[in-house]
């Protein structure tokens, strides 16, 4: 099926890159889940392999050093400053904040 979409893609004139091979790629496991009756432990195992295939660096930092989020200090309450991105809303920040 990859091989057939690439050829698709190809014969339109697209450009073939990294990012056009990835997405051909998630639109094929897409198809196969959405056509699938799946268990959990069949998702769980997908997960799993996601995970192990996608190597991933990770480095906990303070919200006070990401760029364009803030923490209100009323609310304690984590938000993107254009609001375009999820908030995290804390309903005992106010607590936690006391103890900082």
């Amino acid at each position: 099926m990859y091989d057939k979409l690439l050829k698709i893609v190809e014969e339109n004139n697209f450009q073939i890159d990294d990012e056009t091979e990835i997405e051909i790629e998630r639109l094929i496991e897409f198809l196969k889940a959405k056509n699938k009756n799946d268990k959990i432990e069949d998702i769980i195992k997908w997960f799993d392999n996601k995970k192990k295939s996608y190597q991933v660096n990770t480095e906990e930092i303070g919200i006070i050093n990401l760029d364009k989020w803030y923490v209100d200090p009323k609310t304690g309450n984590i938000h993107h400053e254009s609001g375009k991105f999820f908030s995290i809303i804390l309903p005992l920040a106010p607590l936690f904040l006391a103890r900082s």
